[in-house]
């Protein structure tokens, strides 16, 4: 029996990856009641790499390597790691913070320009062309963004302003990692977890008045963050993006935001008016339109990048 095309297993690994980040938004709403955004990052991330440790550790006893092989793939890690862990931290913190004072579903949405935002800075700091369905994607979550966020009165919500500037710091981060395919997936993410967990913590001793309290009132939304969202949810991203086409993988991404607002619905009780209601249709129509373009007028892929060996 034939093993599944590597492309078709990157794409399922990426749709149960948005899935579970579609559903984490709820968690993190939950956890945003009872625990400030620093905190509740920290303790998030922190716990994430320490499962990630323990999936390194049976992977390098299955994969039989060596002291030596260990240190030389933590090594690589490192560097990269540190570097996607500021993109992951700077993500992270602005989606927690507006999470205080916006809904999951809009916070799905919203964080879903990053979709839009990948093929525009691609042009801009690497010259790869943007045709004009990049900018009618980018027109029209603008146009989705602005009645989804922008009330009548002219107000935006500043939960609001906070998970676009995530946005940002995402689109940063799926950039990096597209570049850092040749590195061990588990130890790349432990890394940047253990960073992130790190910067999260600094932010809430400063910033803070009471840091890391709330603990035992969050421990449900803070499991289902660290373990499912934060350890499986990025792992899955990290190693189905090593097999997946970047427009493919961003496209199935994208749904991260459907979900978000199906769970948002289901389990707070969240609606949206007619003006929200739109705007969010037409944010994910500029998602499929951004990235179906990229898949219309791409080229040729180039050889893929090399795997790593997996036990």
């Amino acid at each position: 029996m034939t093993s599944s095309p590597r492309p078709l297993r990157g794409s399922l690994l990426l749709l149960v990856a948005a899935l579970i980040w579609g559903s984490a938004f709820v968690a993190q709403r939950f956890g945003a009641e009872h625990m400030a955004f620093a905190s509740f990052t920290a303790v998030r991330h922190a716990l994430g790499a320490l499962v990630l440790l323990v999936v390194v550790a049976v992977f390098d006893r299955g994969g039989r390597r060596t002291r030596t092989e260990r240190t030389a793939l933590w090594r690589a890690a490192l560097l990269p790691g540190l570097g996607v862990g500021v993109a992951l931290s700077g993500g992270s913190l602005l989606q927690q913070a507006g999470l205080e004072t916006t809904t999951a579903g809009n916070a799905g949405f919203i964080t879903g320009m990053y979709m839009v935002f990948i093929p525009i800075v691609s042009w801009a700091v690497f010259r790869q062309r943007a045709g004009r369905w990049t900018w009618l994607g980018a027109v029209l979550g603008l146009t989705g963004l602005y009645l989804l966020s922008v009330r009548a009165n002219f107000s935006v919500n500043t939960g609001d302003l906070l998970v676009l500037g995530c946005a940002v710091f995402w689109t940063g981060h799926i950039l990096a990692l597209e570049r850092l395919g040749s590195l061990d997936p588990f130890r790349l993410c432990v890394v940047q977890f253990a960073t992130c967990a790190v910067i999260s913590l600094v932010v809430a001793v400063v910033l803070e008045p009471t840091p890391l309290s709330g603990v035992t009132q969050t421990l449900g939304p803070l499991a289902y963050a660290a373990f499912l969202s934060t350890g499986v949810g990025f792992t899955l991203q990290v190693v189905g993006q090593r097999d997946a086409p970047a427009s493919h993988a961003a496209l199935i991404m994208a749904l991260e935001a459907v979900f978000a607002a199906l769970g948002g619905a289901l389990v707070l009780g969240e609606r949206m008016d007619l003006r929200g209601f739109i705007g969010a249709a037409l944010m994910l129509v500029a998602v499929v339109v951004a990235q179906l373009g990229a898949v219309l007028t791409a080229r040729p892929a180039p050889e893929p990048l090399p795997h790593v060996p997996e036990p």
